[in-house]
């Protein structure tokens, strides 16, 4: 029986240690992410970061000159809103990566995870009307 013990913890030890490789993996990875995505006529380009944060904005300078305010906003939101698409999506499978098989169904398409798919549907149920029960 001892033996059993020792060797189920020494499992246990094992799988702690592979599960925080994978996470310090995987947050040097999401560390270092970006995503870059341009205005469908070509002239803004856009780089966000994991979080669909800003982090360079280029303008061309010929397409730009030629563009009204209101419409150069128009392609700068364009052009974010798909970089920060694309970086979402990264993000979703770089974490689906990271996890165990059985666990990969949790990942919801921004990346977060959807634990709470793994309760009982009553439970789900309960937590959701107290939820909204509350002011």
């Amino acid at each position: 029986m001892r033996t059993q013990t020792q060797a189920e913890l020494a499992a246990m030890v094992q799988e702690y240690r592979s599960t925080r490789a994978r996470m310090a993996a995987l947050t040097a990875e999401l560390g270092a992410m970006t995503a870059t995505a341009r205005s469908a006529d070509g002239s803004v380009t856009v780089t966000v970061g994991p979080r669909g944060e800003l982090c360079d904005l280029s303008i061309d300078a010929q397409l730009g000159r030629r563009l009204d305010l209101t419409t150069l906003t128009s392609r700068i939101l364009e052009a974010s809103g798909r970089a920060a698409e694309q970086a979402r999506d990264e993000v979703a499978r770089a974490v689906s990566r990271s996890l165990p098989e059985p666990l990969r169904r949790l990942v919801r398409p921004d990346g977060a995870l959807d634990v709470d798919s793994l309760l009982p549907g009553d439970l789900r149920a309960g937590l959701a009307r107290r939820a909204q029960e509350r002011p």
